[in-house]
């Protein structure tokens, strides 16, 4: 299980269905993040054409390292805190917005307002 410290998902459980979003820090450690983020550099000089908010199951469906990133136990122990214990993950998408675009995306703060 979750290497978290005790009763941290049961409060972003708490925040989620209070807020309807909750942030759950210091899961993935920094060496992971930075190579996410190369990762991503290089998915964008490999698609020049693409916007990166466009990274999506079509480019990760052969992507060794999105496989290791979201069977990373510690993203599975969460995941598997909310949705139940039987995960498969069939399609996925980066989301790699850059904060200046015009381009709405969900979940971001160029996602449309009032909903």
């Amino acid at each position: 299980m979750t290497t978290l410290g005790d009763g941290v998902l049961e409060k972003a459980a708490a925040e989620y269905a209070e807020q309807g979003f909750s942030i759950i820090r210091n899961v993935v450690p920094q060496d992971l993040l930075e190579e996410v983020s190369a990762h991503v550099d290089w998915l964008t000089r490999k698609y020049p054409d693409l916007r990166p908010e466009h990274f999506h199951h079509p480019l990760i469906r052969n992507d060794a390292f999105w496989a290791r990133l979201v069977s990373d136990p510690r993203l599975v122990d969460i995941a598997a805190f909310f949705l139940g214990p039987d995960l498969a993950c069939f399609t996925a998408h980066y989301i790699c917005k850059p904060p200046t675009t015009d381009s709405p995306c969900c979940g971001t703060r160029t996602a449309p307002t009032g909903r």
